[in-house]
C-alpha cells in the first residue's frame, strides 16, 4: 500500500473510533508499527490528528488545513455537487474570481463549451487545470506559495487581487458560521476579503461538514455574499442570518 492511501485510511479510522494504537492501526493496515509511527508523525505535524501515548486520537470539531492531496478526496461526492450548482453561475463572456479551494476547483470540468471567459486564481493547481483543459484565459496571483496548499497567499496577493475587477467570485471557506465564512490563517482571510471586495457577485461554495466549527479569522462576512451554495439546508442560526442579509443558500439535498 503505498503511504497515502494508507495516511488516507489512517485518517478514515480515526475518525470513526475516535483513537486508535499503533499495533492495531498495524494490524488493520497490514503494515509494520515502525511505518504506522512515521505515519502518525507527519500526520501530527500537518495537523490533522493528535498524537496520544501509544497512537493517536482523531481531532473533533475544529477546522484542520489538509493538505491539498487529502482534500481532493475529502467529501468529493459533495464538492462535485455543489460545483455543478455553481456551473449555473457560468456565461460566455465572464471576467471570474476563483479561489484555491478543492470546492472551487470541482467547478473546473464545466468551464468546457464556454468562450471568451477570464479567471483571476490564487491556486495553482486551478490556474494549470484550466489552462490544460478548457478554453478560459487564465491569470495567477502574484505572492507568496502557501505551504501544501498550491495556493498564493498573504498581503502581497491581496494587493494584486485589488488591481483586477470580476463579475462573479467563486469562493469557500474553511467554516461558515452565523457571521460569515472563517478562515485559518490571515494570509487566506486576507486573499478572499480581496476577492470579495472587487466582485460584483459572490458565491460561496462550502459542504456541511463545514458549518460551525471554530476558525480564527473572518474572511467574508455574511451581508458580503449573495449565494451560499451546499450540500444540505442550512443550520438554523445561519440560514436565519443569511435570510436576514438577503443570501440566497441553494442546496442539492
Amino acid at each position: 500500500m503505498i503511504a497515502f492511501d494508507r495516511k488516507q485510511q489512517i485518517l478514515e479510522l480515526l475518525q470513526k473510533k475516535k483513537t486508535l494504537k499503533v499495533d492495531v492501526l498495524a494490524r488493520l493496515l497490514h503494515s509494520s508499527p515502525a511505518t504506522i509511527r512515521r505515519d502518525l508523525q507527519q500526520l501530527s505535524e500537518e495537523g490533522l490528528i493528535r498524537r496520544v501515548r501509544g497512537g493517536a486520537s482523531y481531532k473533533e470539531d475544529r477546522a484542520t488545513d489538509f493538505p491539498l492531496d487529502f482534500r481532493k478526496v475529502h467529501e468529493g461526492e459533495k464538492k462535485r455537487k455543489i460545483a455543478e450548482l455553481a456551473a449555473d453561475f457560468l456565461q460566455n463572456d465572464q471576467l471570474l474570481f476563483m479561489d484555491s479551494s478543492t470546492t472551487v476547483m470541482a467547478m473546473i470540468p464545466y468551464f468546457k463549451g464556454y468562450r471568451g471567459i477570464h479567471v483571476l486564481t490564487n491556486g495553482l493547481l486551478a490556474a494549470h487545470l484550466l489552462s490544460q483543459n478548457t478554453n478560459v484565459h487564465v491569470t495567477i496571483v502574484g505572492g507568496h506559495v502557501h505551504d501544501k496548499s498550491s495556493s498564493v497567499n498573504g498581503y502581497t496577493a491581496a494587493a494584486f487581487i485589488s488591481n483586477y475587477r470580476a463579475d462573479v467570485a467563486f469562493l469557500s471557506g474553511k467554516s461558515l458560521n452565523s457571521d460569515g465564512a472563517m478562515e485559518i490563517t490571515e494570509e487566506e482571510a486576507a486573499v478572499r476579503r480581496s476577492f470579495i471586495k472587487q466582485a460584483k457577485e459572490k458565491v460561496l461554495l462550502i459542504d456541511s461538514t463545514k458549518f460551525d466549527i471554530s476558525c480564527f479569522f473572518q474572511s467574508i462576512k455574511m451581508n458580503e455574499l449573495d449565494y451560499i451554495l451546499t450540500d444540505k439546508q442550512l443550520p438554523e442560526s445561519i440560514g436565519n442570518s443569511a435570510e436576514i442579509h438577503g443570501v440566497e443558500s441553494i442546496s442539492f439535498e
